[in-house]
């Protein structure tokens, strides 16, 4: 039977971006806080690991998440500060599409409301200022040079450690298995031990349906394909040369990518397919090496007709919770 420990103003459980950030600001405002990971800090299981994610503010998704985007940028700036370190690379983001394409036009839409500075240019413009791109005639393209993205881990971890230091716990390899609702707040169960708090926060990416089940959320979490890809001029595909990318389609999934940053291993990046699947909890599964034109039928299939030069290396697979494009531009 596990013991019952101290009592918490909040639990937080899973601590990846989201939860390491919760802690960290609950910490700040002067909070006992208790945040709760199933497995290490910084782990490669969930979404909030694989050296990169974009950052951006024009969002096509939902206009109405932009005046949270830009205070997430104040957010991030106040983190990097106190840990001491680069954790956003902002080289900008690329959307292009053909000429009724929604992405292109809803980002537009969502940036100007809300005064976020971007660009729009022709298919030719666009492959003036960025060689590394071939767009069809007739195609359009918006450039966002304040996006970029964000070193995940190293964010995850300096956000604990600067939670950590301002007295919040922060336990690894626990995991929480049940929790209840008292007369004074929640009963938390894991297996070590049972803790108890006012409040509850659960920010555990895929396996929140399990945790959130007794409040009536359902969820079902997403999986996503993520290649990582050597290219044949690595500099060209390195940040700041090159910047984030969403391509859009038309009649066919969406594809976005992110340039290498100038610490990480040369001459590799990752590109992610947008696509809805069910999820399952299996994780870096292999792929044989293969040239681009082997793609076809891949949830990369295409991306050698508008990127020059790019050669797969191997993939994995990755568990998303919600609506899996796993695109936002959300950050601590």
């Amino acid at each position: 039977m596990s013991e019952t420990r101290s009592r918490f103003d909040v639990i937080v459980l899973g601590v990846g971006a989201m939860g390491s950030a919760t802690c960290l600001e609950l910490a700040r405002r002067g909070k006992r806080v208790l945040g709760l990971e199933r497995h290490a800090i910084g782990h490669g299981l969930g979404s909030s690991h694989g050296g990169s994610r974009i950052i951006r503010e024009c969002y096509f998704e939902a206009a109405e998440y932009v005046p949270l985007l830009l205070a997430c940028r104040e957010g991030w700036e106040r983190l990097e500060h106190d840990a001491g370190q680069q954790l956003v690379h902002r080289p900008g983001v690329l959307y292009a599409g053909g000429p009724q394409s929604e992405v292109v036009r809803r980002s537009l839409s969502s940036g100007a409301m809300h005064g976020v500075p971007c660009e729009l240019w022709t298919a030719s413009e666009a492959m003036r200022r960025f060689p590394q791109f071939h767009l069809p005639d007739g195609w359009g393209a918006l450039f966002e040079p304040g996006a970029g993205f964000v070193r995940p881990e190293r964010a995850v971890l300096a956000a604990t450690a600067l939670a950590r230091s301002l007295g919040a716990e922060v336990h690894e390899n626990e995991r929480a298995t049940a929790w209840s609702e008292t007369p004074s707040g929640v009963r938390v169960t894991t297996d070590r031990a049972t803790y108890e708090a006012d409040s509850l926060v659960i920010a555990a990416g895929a396996w929140t349906p399990s945790l959130a089940r007794d409040v009536g959320v359902r969820l079902q979490p997403l999986r996503v394909s993520i290649a990582w890809l050597k290219p044949a001029l690595p500099g060209a595909c390195a940040s700041p040369r090159m910047p984030a990318w969403y391509i859009d389609r038309p009649g066919l999934s969406g594809l976005y990518g992110i340039p290498t940053a100038d610490d990480q291993t040369t001459g590799r990046r990752r590109v992610r397919a947008v696509r809805r699947r069910s999820c399952v909890e299996r994780y870096h599964l292999p792929v044989h090496h293969e040239s681009g034109p082997a793609l076809r039928g891949r949830p990369h299939a295409g991306l050698h007709a508008h990127l020059r030069g790019l050669r797969l290396q191997w993939a994995w697979i990755q568990v998303h919770a919600g609506h899996g494009t796993g695109a936002g531009g959300s950050g601590l």
